[in-house]
């Protein structure tokens, strides 16, 4: 049934209000408030009227909320009358979802939770009027899974009670166990290590070649250390010269060439790395990674250097000295505040700051440095983080509205072609957040989303992306219900902004930080936690290609939940 259907069906004087709130229903992540809300555009005298509009919202909605629906008192009614009306999907659209069903596969930078969710959302779309088949549907996902994640799904699929849930919580908890598995397992030193080691002095078989360990060279000019072919040659066949490397020659003078065991000649491009995901390394080899390894053992997260776990220090800050000795430089930390974008000359979704502010440009992902990632803060938690320094707070321009100079907050105001249609997209989701670290203020478009409205104490005029300035005039308090490491969590947030026109509701860093909320942005995710207690209490990514951060969660009101967030400022 498509509105063209029903519209017949309505009075013209409310169809305008019914065609804006089947799109409102559409974005309600609460199947019960879309149906509750539904009957109140009605006439309860109209009882016909009721039932079609009814039928009308759920196959808009139906597929998502399918598990909230059935649980309500005219659940039956409305899916009886649903068979009746309509098909809900044609036979090209139920034979291309079965094909994406089957053909299902994890993408590399997909997390199993992430990977479950889209295969119950492709089932839920394909058969919205069944219950979702377990075995039909692990099926599927094993096949898509990694090797080793396959095999756990496969014998768990012998068992004739399996479920979805126990599906995805041992595939959770290999996940986390094999991430601990791979921070702690050792790595082969690097050739500088190597050189400082078995070459000793500065005349020592290290340095022939033209680098620390030649490949093929004939070792040092005088042959101290390990002198031998390979690069632990020497030409004065002093000390242990001699059958060094792998195909190395002799000692004495001239030892011979060859590769050393385990050398790395130049970069592999075929090798991509799982950290930052560039090419030519491994996850191994990565310098954020272990600069990230540096920094936590330095705050004792991590064992101790000289223990097993630990045994690889960060290659770029690892100097050879005198006598055999490696020396490890100090890294200083980094600040929390940085824009989030892994191109230097692209810019996170700010307002360009005024000459006078501090301007934090990305770094490239080779040299950029993390504070932590989610994984080691959750797998070690609580722990209070590093100190950040404080953003600068956004500046307001003048600008001329209606004849009068006025102060203009600017929210988004470098909205390239490609950013603004990422937004637009965004528009379509439900309950998505931006976190933006230019905004002075959080944002919302519809009062529904606030409680405690009120006029505000003057009109802020907000000039969103490339429009015309706005006047806010009502402000209340937000309560955010979202997911912060598999769990659900409140934010509440004071004194937030109602802007009818705006893109998309906006989170302010700035606005967080005045209340002792920190943001990092970092390796795709936006983490911001309390500096008292590291508790972190809001938790991104990033989406499409111009690193915008969003957050997904819904609004909801202070008297259907139990309050446990502090408001904040």
């Amino acid at each position: 049934m498509k509105h063209s259907d029903i519209k017949p069906l309505i009075d013209e004087s409310c169809w305008p209000e019914f065609h804006m709130g089947v799109h409102l229903f559409a974005e309600d992540k609460d199947g019960v408030v879309v149906i509750e809300r539904a009957a109140d555009l009605l006439d309860p005298d109209e009882a016909e009227k009721n039932r079609i509009i009814r039928v009308a919202i759920l196959l808009r909605v139906g597929p998502t909320f399918q598990h909230v629906v059935v649980d309500l008192d005219l659940a039956f009614e409305i899916l009886e009358a649903l068979r009746e009306i309509c098909d809900p999907d044609t036979p090209e659209r139920v034979a291309m979802l079965q094909a994406q069903i089957t053909n299902i596969r994890m993408s590399p930078h997909e997390r199993v939770l992430q990977y479950i969710a889209r295969a119950c959302s492709i089932n839920l779309r394909l058969r919205p009027l069944d219950r979702i088949q377990p075995h039909r549907l692990m099926s599927s996902l094993r096949s898509g899974l990694r090797s080793d994640f396959a095999s756990i799904a496969t014998s768990l699929l012998r068992e004739p009670e399996a479920t979805l849930a126990g599906f995805r919580s041992v595939l959770l908890a290999y996940e986390a166990d094999a991430e601990r598995r791979q921070q702690a397992s050792p790595a082969p030193a690097a050739p500088a290590v190597l050189a400082a080691i078995d070459g000793g002095g500065a005349n020592s078989g290290a340095a022939a070649g033209g680098g620390i360990i030649a490949a093929g060279g004939g070792g040092g000019w005088n042959g101290g250390g390990r002198g031998g072919g390979g690069g632990r040659g020497g030409r004065g066949g002093g000390g242990r010269g001699g059958g060094g490397g792998r195909g190395g020659g002799g000692g004495g003078n001239g030892g011979g060439g060859g590769h050393p065991a385990h050398m790395s000649v130049g970069t592999r491009p075929n090798v991509q790395c799982d950290n930052c995901h560039y090419h030519g390394h491994y996850s191994g080899d990565c310098d954020k990674y272990l600069a990230l390894r540096l920094q936590l053992e330095q705050a004792g997260i991590l064992p101790a250097p000289n223990t097993r776990a630990n045994a690889r220090q960060p290659r770029a800050s690892a100097l050879p000295q005198a006598g055999g000795a490696v020396m490890v430089m100090p890294q200083a930390t980094p600040p929390a505040y940085y824009a989030p974008q892994q191109q230097q000359q692209q810019h996170v979704v700010v307002a360009p700051p005024p000459p006078q502010q501090q301007v934090v440009v990305a770094q490239p992902p080779q040299q950029q440095q993390m504070v932590v990632t989610p994984a080691a803060y959750y797998q070690h938690a609580p722990q209070v983080m590093a100190p950040a320094a404080r953003p600068s707070p956004p500046q307001p321009v003048m600008m001329q509205v209606n004849g009068e100079m006025v102060q203009v907050h600017r929210v988004m105001c470098t909205l390239s072609p490609q950013l603004g249609m990422q937004l637009s997209a965004l528009q379509n989701r439900a309950a998505v957040f931006v976190v933006d670290s230019g905004a002075f203020r959080s944002l919302v478009q519809q009062l529904s989303d606030l409680h405690n409205v009120r006029q505000a104490a003057a009109p802020v005029y907000v000039q969103f992306g490339t429009g015309p300035p706005q006047a806010a005039t009502m402000e209340g308090d937000l309560l955010l219900s979202h997911n912060v490491a598999g769990q659900d969590k409140l934010l509440h947030i004071a004194n937030v902004l109602c802007l009818p026109d705006a893109a998309v509701r906006v989170i302010s860093v700035h606005q967080l930080a005045q209340s002792g909320i920190v943001s990092t942005f970092v390796g795709g995710r936006v983490l911001s936690h309390k500096e008292s207690t590291g508790e972190v209490v809001l938790e991104g990514h990033v989406t499409g290609s111009e690193g915008v951060y969003v957050v997904e969660g819904r609004p909801v009101q202070p008297d259907t939940v139990q309050l446990q967030a502090q408001p904040q400022l």
